[in-house]
């Protein structure tokens, strides 16, 4: 969804196929192989929905026209398309430990998680409704739903349940990373090509193409995976995942 571009996502395509096809079978080259092979599917989906083929050129050279939204013009909308990717990851996560906490028969935790989602949920409606239109009986008990369930909250979790609120609003918030780190390969992207057809000679004009589309297909490799690697472990597993039990030990049985 990141690198969101069908000409990066068939380069990955056809690199993921072949670290397969051209290695051992359960190997970490294959296994990974595997890996950007799915992911590659998703950015040729993405990239089609954003009508991006290695940036602006497809939409010059095949009149290409995004579906969903135009990563390059509507930055706000894009970003309140990962701002809603993030309240439904993190709200997700509190069902998650909703759920855990029934089946642990932890009828505090199970509250606290209940209370916490509809807090969240309903900050989300109040600030819409404050956005788009007038403030009306809606909003004022949207504002004492929020206030009462704070109540409860620190009721159960003492002075740390506020700070957990923000903790969990901030996450959310952390979610624009999906807008930045694509507008900035699109931006990247969109360099290339201006460079490349102001160079004046083909040959130059093909290899500066060539060079910073490179550049930004191995930045829109690595860092759109650590950014959710980060979001997944930070943002998505702290709201369900406890780091008890016993210890994982595949090699012992």
């Amino acid at each position: 969804m990141i690198l969101g571009d069908m000409g990066y996502g068939i380069i990955i395509l056809i690199i993921s196929l072949a670290m397969i096809f051209l290695s051992k079978p359960d190997t970490t080259v294959s296994d990974a192989g595997k890996v950007f092979s799915v992911c590659a599917v998703y950015t040729i989906i993405f990239g089609f929905l954003y009508g991006e083929f290695f940036g602006s050129f497809g939409r010059h050279t095949f009149g290409l026209e995004p579906i969903l939204v135009d990563r390059e013009e509507e930055i706000l909308t894009t970003a309140y398309l990962a701002v809603s990717i993030g309240v439904f990851h993190v709200l997700l996560g509190l069902v998650l430990n909703g759920i855990s906490s029934i089946r642990s028969k932890n009828l505090k935790s199970f509250i606290t998680s209940l209370a916490m989602t509809v807090l969240i949920a309903a900050s989300v409606v109040l600030l819409v409704v404050l956005f788009k239109w007038e403030k009306g009986l809606l909003s004022m008990s949207l504002i004492w739903i929020i206030v009462g369930l704070t109540v409860v909250l620190v009721i159960l979790g003492g002075l740390i349940a506020p700070l957990e609120i923000l903790k969990s609003m901030g996450n959310i918030i952390s979610y624009v990373r999906i807008m930045a780190i694509g507008l900035a390969s699109v931006m990247l992207a969109h360099v290339a090509n201006m460079l490349s057809g102001k160079a004046g000679n083909i040959f130059l004009g093909i290899f500066i193409a060539v060079l910073l589309h490179l550049l930004n297909l191995l930045l829109g490799v690595f860092s759109p995976t650590i950014h959710s690697l980060r979001l997944n472990y930070v943002e998505f597993f702290s709201k369900f995942l406890e780091s008890e039990g016993k210890g994982f030990k595949p090699l012992k049985k």
